[in-house]
């Protein structure tokens, strides 16, 4: 049996409906998942990257790296798949062969503005301080008592329960999942598990709301050329 300390794992899916080949796009000279190898490249504490992806031309961009590269299941590659079952499925890979990860790091290719301070801050609530799972938040400039349901004819508050004409101000701050960075503990990370957050949670929470553009749209990508052309700092 091999333990290992840290595994980076790169889920870049070949389709999309959003945007045709969104992991391929190009901001500078670099595709989003050439600036996210490079990004995990940049910490030594990294055991081993991987990039898990059913296209084989987004393997071969991640060799070109000198990284490994599984060919994800086609049951675990549809619009409806679920990350969980990609990081479950890297696992059993290494598990075969007898390798062990103690923590897991999961980065997406479609954030290319996260820093290295989030991943560290991530780690070392996984690695040092016995929290089970962390990830990057910021504040929502929307509260979940403000939103409404329109379906056919009916139009209700989201929240049943609340009054949506509550004031703002007595109102609790809210905070949204970012995405841009995820650590977790692959001690209870069970073979059922469907979610990337679970146990004893460390947010961390970032307020540059630019870290955290995810290219999703379109517009996402211009807004993001419009920014990487005038980033001072990288990483």
């Amino acid at each position: 049996m091999i333990k290992k300390k840290i595994l980076c794992i790169i889920p870049a899916r070949g389709g999309s409906k959003s945007i045709r080949h969104k992991n391929l796009l190009k901001l500078g000279k670099f595709t989003l998942l050439e600036h996210t190898i490079k990004f995990a490249k940049l910490f030594k504490k990294i055991d081993e990257i991987v990039l898990s992806s059913d296209s084989q031309k987004i393997l071969k961009k991640g060799k070109k790296y000198k990284i490994k590269c599984i060919k994800r299941s086609k049951k675990n590659s549809l619009d409806f798949s679920l990350v969980a079952d990609t990081i479950h499925e890297v696992l059993r890979h290494y598990n075969k062969r007898d390798i062990y990860f103690e923590n897991i790091i999961l980065l997406e290719p479609t954030f290319p503005f996260r820093k290295k301070y989030h991943l560290n801050k991530c780690l070392n609530a996984v690695v040092n301080n016995g929290y089970d799972s962390s990830a990057t938040f910021s504040k929502s400039s929307v509260h979940p008592w403000k939103l409404w349901n329109i379906k056919k004819k009916k139009t209700l508050p989201f929240n049943k329960n609340n009054s949506p004409w509550k004031p703002k101000q007595f109102l609790s701050q809210v905070y949204k999942l970012t995405g841009s960075v995820y650590v977790i503990s692959t001690k209870k990370f069970k073979s059922n598990l469907k979610k990337l957050l679970f146990g004893k949670i460390k947010p961390i929470i970032c307020n540059e709301e630019e870290h955290f553009i995810d290219i999703d749209q379109l517009k996402d990508y211009r807004i993001a050329k419009l920014l990487f052309k005038n980033e001072n700092k990288r990483y």
